[in-house]
């Protein structure tokens, strides 16, 4: 997979002495308005073996799709086979599974703690709606995958947020758990409030623009057995929210 951009000497190295290589540089540009802007690497991502480079490409390539105008002419399609494709989709999943996801089932859900204020953020403003003190048509938060992910397990999503036991690896075989349905390219989660005269208030969820359901154990709230929209009052009470 490196063999087409770099040499076979270069690749032996890599992980060597003089070989190991982490974002640590700055990079300056000059805003529209003039203004000078430096940008410093925090020399979280380091490439350290042959694995880390390609993971690199592969995450490169993921995004490629979204880049057509930066990109222009240049295709990482050949420098990514489809099987190395696949093999990097399942690494860069499993490392999302441990280190955002349900991870190990001994972590105690620590991996979701970092969305509780979103998610309690996302009762209070529909709690707002109820007590008829919300001044928004619209509350909106922008966040990154290392905000949504936790978020969607937190509300236990999609039925594929079971943790695994810590002696049993992740991997497709393992566990339901897929990159690509719980934090594709532009991920965001939408609750849409409705209240009738009377003053009761259902919720209905859409994730990635698709109609979703709540946990499982919240179908009890479900304004009918087939039904996307929730009873508000008992959808909280589901997910234990003061």
């Amino acid at each position: 997979m490196l063999s087409p951009i770099f040499k076979a000497d270069f690749i032996k190295k890599l992980g060597t002495t003089g070989y190991s290589f982490s974002n640590t540089g700055s990079f300056t540009v000059t805003s529209p308005k003039g203004e000078q802007i430096t940008e410093k690497g925090k020399g979280k991502n380091t490439i350290a073996s042959a694995v880390d480079a390609a993971a690199y490409i592969y995450e490169l390539y993921s995004i490629s799709g979204g880049m057509k105008d930066e990109l222009k002419d240049i295709d990482f399609n050949k420098y990514m086979s489809l099987d190395a494709a696949k093999f990097y989709a399942e690494f860069n999943d499993a490392n999302d599974f441990y280190e955002k996801g349900p991870s190990f089932t001994e972590s105690n859900q620590v991996t979701s703690e970092i969305a509780q204020g979103l998610k309690q953020d996302l009762f209070q403003q529909v709690d707002a709606v109820v007590n008829k003190a919300q001044p928004y048509k619209a509350v909106l938060r922008f966040a990154h995958a290392e905000i949504i992910i936790p978020l969607a397990t937190s509300l236990d999503l999609h039925n594929m947020m079971q943790p695994l036991p810590l002696r049993q690896t992740y991997n497709y075989s393992t566990s339901a758990w897929r990159g690509e349905v719980v934090s594709p390219m532009s991920a965001n989660v939408q609750w849409d409030i409705y209240q009738n005269s009377q003053g009761s208030t259902l919720v209905k969820m859409l994730y990635n623009e698709k109609e979703t359901l709540f946990k499982s154990a919240c179908n009890y709230a479900r304004y009918t057995p087939t039904s996307f929209y929730y009873d508000y009052i008992k959808l909280k009470q589901c997910y234990q929210m003061q």
